[in-house]
């Protein structure tokens, strides 16, 4: 595994350092990536990957040292400035208006039009379709995006940065909600970008899909850079081993599972949530912790808004403190003992303009 060395680069940090108040989220970082290359930048959560990231798109700016964009060192001061470099950054939080079409979204805050106050709707609807046709992507510009699912809603994005001639696009968890069919798809339009000269930053945690993306991979621990390798010249050990410092002898140890005559804390017989959801079964035991998976959609989210009292289910019951209906409300759910931690945090989670202890109180 040794160290790699970046020719033809478009984008480099140059001993970049960020502050927030007394943490030091990157520490003196520096390295570059290829022009026409997908460069994956992993690490655990809070290594500060997403920080830099920012830094190229322009929502936050360097302490110290520089960002260089084509050999000459530059000041992306917000991410419009961003843009007009060609450095655009897609999300993990998609950041759409569901109430508007396709194209509509593709030219927020960059309308075309034909004279003062006067929209040219057929220029935009028009150079929609020539990005979605590039692309290879069969969506209608009129189509709302509400109405899109997750992997439609991030090919918007994608068409977006295209659409702004962006040169290099980053991707923050692109495939987090994706199925592996749709992954695929995405994978197979990030390849073809890569073809055409495009550099795509993939910032991800799921480790073999990096593998099977990108060129090269960067590591960031701490703050601080370990290293940029060549992913055919490293291994998914290796690189598990420079983003937490250690080797690991096991990923998943052996834990003991919770004794069967631990009293059941809560038990759902029968669950049925809309026409798509159930039915559902399962007890957990008290002190146990029981994991659930599934796909964005796959009614997972469904489940739990039922027992939190934010959905009625159609069919089924929870027993719980020697209640078998589910909570009325999130109010009832609260004063019977459950919490819960919305996926969407942003948006369901927290009011993002009160402070820490209102949204805590």
């Amino acid at each position: 595994m040794t160290d790699h060395i970046t020719p033809d680069e478009i984008i480099r940090l140059d001993r970049v350092t960020k502050r927030f108040g007394g943490i030091t989220a990157v520490n003196d970082v520096s390295f570059g990536i290829a022009r026409g290359e997908i460069h994956a930048v992993v690490g655990e959560n809070g290594a500060g990957k997403s920080t830099i990231m920012k830094m190229l798109a322009g929502v936050y700016q360097p302490d110290n040292g520089a960002l260089v964009l084509r050999g000459e060192p530059v000041v992306i001061g917000d991410p419009l400035q961003a843009r007009k470099q060609g450095v655009s950054i897609v999300f993990q939080e998609l950041n759409l208006f569901p109430h508007l079409t396709v194209a509509a979204n593709i030219f927020a805050n960059r309308e075309a039009t034909q004279g003062p106050g006067l929209l040219d709707e057929r220029q935009m609807v028009a150079a929609t379709r020539h990005v979605l046709e590039t692309m290879g992507v069969d969506l209608d510009p009129h189509a709302r995006v509400g109405r899109l699912s997750v992997a439609e809603k991030q090919l918007v994005e994608i068409a977006r940065t295209l659409e702004q001639q962006s040169e290099i696009i980053i991707m923050d968890e692109p495939n987090s909600a994706l199925s592996a069919a749709e992954t695929e798809r995405l994978f197979a339009l990030l390849r073809r970008l890569r073809d055409k000269g495009l550099t795509i930053i993939y910032v991800s945690h799921r480790l073999e899909e990096v593998f099977a993306i990108a060129e090269c991979i960067s590591v960031i621990r701490d703050g601080r850079y370990q290293g940029t390798w060549a992913i055919a010249e490293t291994t998914i050990p290796d690189v598990i081993a420079q983003m937490i410092g250690r080797r690991l002898g096991e990923t998943f140890p052996h834990r003991e599972a919770v004794a069967v005559e631990t009293p059941v804390a809560v038990a759902v017989r029968g669950l049925r949530t809309g026409a798509a959801v159930g039915p559902v079964d399962f007890e957990v035991r008290a002190g146990e912790i029981l994991g659930f998976a599934g796909l964005e959609g796959s009614g997972v989210n469904d489940v739990f808004h039922v027992l939190f009292g934010l959905a009625k289910p159609t069919a089924g019951e929870v027993q719980y403190k020697g209640r078998t209906s589910p909570p009325r409300s999130p109010f009832d759910a609260i004063r019977q003992g459950f919490a819960l931690i919305p996926a969407n945090r942003r948006d369901e989670g927290l009011l993002t303009s009160w402070s820490i202890r209102r949204n805590s109180s």
